[in-house]
């Protein structure tokens, strides 16, 4: 119930158009850079390191761009096989910077 609750209010929240820019460009090099790289394409390196191809990884492909705000939410804060979950670790203001933020490594805003 609790994390439906979380959903439903990152959710509404996603919807306010509130700008996070430097901080959540930081964020992104803290927790997410190591695997997706600073440019979201992913990490060769890892990749290869994980056995898994670097399209998973690439965050600025066709399955990311195409995915809603709030799928976006629910991987980040559930995690997806072997990317780490972030529930409990990162605020909802800090999910959504994440999210505005991943939008502009491909260009693509919704």
């Amino acid at each position: 119930m609790f994390r439906l609750f979380l959903s439903a209010g990152l959710i509404l929240f996603l919807g306010s158009g509130a700008a996070f820019g430097s901080d959540s460009q930081k964020l992104f090099g803290a927790k997410c850079a190591k695997c997706h790289g600073k440019d979201g394409k992913g990490v060769e390196k890892l990749a290869k390191t994980l056995k898994v191809e670097i399209g998973k990884l690439n965050l600025t492909g066709k399955e990311t761009v195409k995915a809603t705000d709030a799928a976006l939410v629910k991987v980040t804060l559930g995690g997806r096989k072997k990317m780490p979950k972030f529930q409990g670790k990162l605020s909802p203001e800090e999910v959504q910077g994440l999210v505005q933020y991943l939008r502009t490594l491909s260009g693509s805003s919704k």
